[in-house]
């Protein structure tokens, strides 16, 4: 068991480094990744809209993607580092939010700088993370109990009588030693084997 959580840790460390480095590419890019798509984005949105669906705004639609974006790095946060807490995952990626939306804001003019961003991103990770916190708790506990029913098993004598057999100690007891039945024989009468041969 130890292995395979060991393997776990540095999968999800493999992964959330490399993830990591992919939104850092997203949000140090120079200019709006979704510009080359912003036309078709519009006008799917606009298709939305008239459906019924007119909640459904191109600022909303960037909020939901930056929750979704930030959801993964929760979730690997957890399954990283096994001691830490969610609310430790999510706190650590508003940490990490706070720097790129200044950097975006000093550097980079043609990206959009906004305080929703920072909120977005934190709401993200703190539902990545408490999700994969719950399920890691449940898979603990299910792991726990099925080891306490094998120790259980192992804990019982190998050697118990079966159920309605008589004991080992009773029926030794019951047995009648062999030099007790040899002291309870008559000894022959030597005179008897004399008069015989005489």
């Amino acid at each position: 068991m130890q292995r395979t959580q060991g393997g776990t840790t540095v999968a999800a460390r493999l992964l959330l480094t490399l993830y990591t480095l992919a939104v850092l590419a997203i949000v140090f890019w120079p200019t709006p990744v979704d510009r080359p798509v912003a036309g078709e984005l519009h006008e799917a949105i606009e298709v939305v809209r008239h459906a019924g669906a007119t909640a459904v705004t191109y600022n909303r639609v960037e909020i939901v993607s930056n929750v979704g974006m930030f959801v993964p790095l929760g979730v690997l946060g957890v399954l990283a580092f096994r001691r830490a807490r969610w609310w430790q995952v999510a706190i650590a990626c508003l940490v990490f939010s706070v720097p790129m939306e200044l950097t975006q804001l000093v550097l980079l003019p043609e990206r959009t700088t906004s305080v929703l961003d920072v909120a977005a991103n934190t709401a993200g990770a703190v539902t990545g993370a408490l999700a994969a916190s719950v399920i890691r708790e449940r898979i603990r506990a299910s792991r726990g109990a099925g080891a306490g029913g094998a120790e259980a098993r192992d804990a019982e004598p190998r050697d118990a009588e079966p159920r309605g057999a008589e004991p080992r100690d009773a029926r030794a007891r019951g047995a009648e030693p062999r030099d007790a039945r040899a002291r309870g024989a008559e000894p022959r009468d030597p005179g008897m084997g004399g008069a015989g041969s005489g």
